[in-house]
């Protein structure tokens, strides 16, 4: 899904009382920065944490009550549900304020949702990244060669890992953390393409080994590397890159029909 930009969330409540500028990171790991001091949230129960990182991978959209009840409270009623929600926000507005005097506001009401809100000048990795995505498709869909390169390179620099790794194998993070890494993955095929393109064979070789650190088993990704290496006159990386291609077909049991 994508998110808004930081600044689009300016008129949301409590913003007046909470002004200072967040820096917030989902991907690799979490880090919630206030006024660039970051949040010690260890001092909070797990499941506000978790509550706090759910709001955090949304960067400033609203999510659902109903949503985050069955993604926290999935065993409970409706009922008990709302109730340990409500105390769970008061306990994290607690927690907030204690940081920075104001800042309990950026987790907000917005009619049936809550929101951690962005102030004017935040920055959030899963917002960065997702914009960067989207302009790479854009170029990528106009045939503009350098401009997926260039953002491309900016939303594998903004993609740091795997999203919330805290929060392990819960059923609400493992949808969202496979899509972003297989876009992640997608993204470093198309710059690795354009870069091969306009003949920059040293990008489209850090793109790929870029999107092979994120999706080990993509096809396209060992095909292009070593395709890469080929086009750079690298005879020995190319055979490498066939090798590493056919060892990860092998742990798979699969044929290697590569082509190349």
């Amino acid at each position: 899904s994508r998110h808004p930009e930081p600044s689009r969330t300016a008129g949301t409540a409590g913003e007046d009382r909470a002004s200072s500028a967040i820096s917030l990171r989902c991907l690799g790991a979490f880090v919630l920065e206030i006024g660039g001091q970051v949040v010690d949230v260890a001092a909070a129960k797990p499941r506000a944490r978790s509550t706090l990182r759910l709001l955090a991978a949304h960067a400033g959209q609203p999510v659902h009550v109903e949503t985050l009840i069955d993604a926290l409270w999935p065993d409970s009623d409706a009922a008990v549900g709302k109730r340990s929600l409500q105390v769970t926000l008061s306990s994290l507005r607690r927690l907030l304020d204690e940081h920075a005097p104001g800042s309990g506001a950026l987790v907000a009401r917005s009619g049936n949702a809550y929101v951690l809100a962005l102030p004017p000048g935040s920055t959030a990795d899963v917002v960065a990244f997702a914009e960067a995505r989207e302009q790479c498709r854009a170029a990528a869909r106009q045939g503009e060669v350098r401009a997926v390169v260039e953002a491309g390179e900016a939303a594998l620099a903004a993609y740091g890992g795997d999203l919330l790794p805290e929060e392990g194998p819960a059923e609400w993070v493992v949808p969202p953390r496979r899509h972003l890494a297989q876009d992640a993955a997608g993204v470093a095929v198309l710059v690795a393409e354009s870069a091969l393109v306009a003949e920059r064979y040293d990008v489209a070789v850090g793109a790929c080994q870029r999107g092979l650190d994120i999706d080990r088993y993509s096809d396209a990704l060992w095909r292009l590397l070593a395709l890469a290496h080929e086009r750079a006159g690298d005879v020995a990386a190319a055979a490498a890159a066939r090798e590493g291609y056919q060892a990860i077909l092998d742990d798979l049991g699969v044929e290697a029909h590569l082509g190349l």
